[in-house]
């Protein structure tokens, strides 16, 4: 039997041992890292942005190369962009979503639902600044998303759609989940802002009909709809009440 020369075995042993060293990597590695995005999300719930934001670069400065494509990465830059925004610091807030959406759009496959709630809170930042063309845009896109998300991209995503042809057909909206009267109110708020009444009133009556089937009568997000649209009945002088459902908020 003819033995392996000495340099071969040298050479297979250290192919040996690099196996070994990037299996313990994917093992210790990956676990450290979700432990950092772990204790990344429980800090920006309690408001801990500092905190959040140094866990989170941890994250990414031991496992680069999963933090680019992984959701839970999208989702911890996006509690931190809550934490931030909770703060009143909406720079930090949308530079981290900007960074949360281009993760969901490198993900195989696309991730549209989280593409879209990316989109909204891109939007509701923009509207804050008064960039409300600019946040027009990022609402429209998200509705868009869940007008495919109705036609079968998802079929049976729970978050259910909006019509992609905003704003002409708003009064076709099919979808009844709260997320859809959420966005539909913010819209309605941008249009207000920009004194384009009709789109701001079609928003407003289907935002109110989709959370009053939706949620409790107490929810929040039920009566705030509620109290813009009568604001801008109130506001347009009766002229933009959105029908019968308006006058009655």
């Amino acid at each position: 039997m003819s033995r392996i020369p000495a340099p071969r075995r040298r050479d297979a042993l250290r192919l040996l041992l690099a196996l070994a060293l990037l299996v313990g990597w994917l093992i210790f590695g990956r676990a450290s890292f979700e432990d950092e995005i772990q204790a990344a999300q429980r800090s920006a719930d309690r408001l801990d942005c500092a905190t959040a934001e140094r866990e989170l670069q941890r994250a990414s400065n031991q496992a680069e190369g999963l933090s680019g494509a992984d959701p839970r990465f999208a989702e911890a830059l996006q509690s931190l962009a809550r934490c931030w925004g909770g703060h009143g610091r909406y720079g930090e807030a949308e530079s981290h979503l900007e960074r949360a959406l281009a993760i969901r759009r490198r993900m195989p496959g696309g991730d549209l639902p989280g593409v879209a709630g990316v989109l909204h809170g891109l939007g509701w930042l923009a509207a804050r600044g008064s960039r409300y063309a600019e946040a027009e845009v990022f609402y429209r896109e998200a509705l868009a998303i869940h007008e495919r998300i109705r036609q079968g991209t998802l079929a049976r995503h729970p978050l259910g759609a909006l019509a992609a042809r905003l704003p002409v057909r708003l009064k076709a909206l099919p979808s009844e989940h709260p997320y859809v009267g959420s966005a539909l109110d913010d819209l309605g708020s941008v249009y207000r802002a920009q004194a384009r009444l009709d789109l701001a009133e079609q928003a407003y009556e289907r935002a109110v009909r989709i959370l009053d089937r939706a949620l409790p009568p107490a929810h929040p997000q039920r009566a705030s709809a509620h109290r813009n649209l009568l604001a801008l009945c109130r506001d347009s002088g009766g002229i933009h009440c959105g029908g019968p459902i308006g006058r009655t908020s």
